[in-house]
């Protein structure tokens, strides 16, 4: 038979490098055998690249995780510090309405004192 001492096309010979040569296969069978061998051999390192990503993506989530601020607190902790921040903004919040409050009447006195030195520099008579 003309098929003696031909090597099967799936197996490989292994060479210096650890890679495989293969003969080109002869029959229909051969070749799919061969393409399905190569199609799972590339879905087995897209399944360890994307598990890698995966654990790589979860290792940083956990850290992110970990540096939140109040991880090292208490539920009771937590809820007090929330407590007296949200004290500090409603003091805040009052500071607040107060300067803006004094904001306004000290632009209305500036607008009423450039008013009053305009119309004397023009000799203008305010009426009242």
């Amino acid at each position: 038979s003309n098929l003696a001492g031909r090597r099967n096309p799936l197996e490989g010979e292994e060479n210096d490098d650890d890679d495989k040569i293969l003969a080109a296969p002869l029959r229909r069978d051969e070749y799919i055998k061969l393409v399905a061998n190569a199609e799972r051999d590339e879905d087995t390192d897209l399944v360890k690249r994307l598990a890698s990503t995966v654990l790589e993506k979860s290792q940083a989530v956990d850290e992110s995780v970990l540096n939140l601020p109040g991880m090292g607190r208490t539920k009771c902790e937590q809820m007090t510090l929330i407590g007296r921040l949200l004290e500090e903004n409603r003091e805040t919040e009052c500071e607040l309405a107060k300067a803006l409050a004094e904001a306004a009447n000290l632009k209305n006195e500036v607008r009423s004192l450039l008013r009053e030195t305009t119309s004397k520099a023009l000799g203008i008579e305010e009426e009242l």
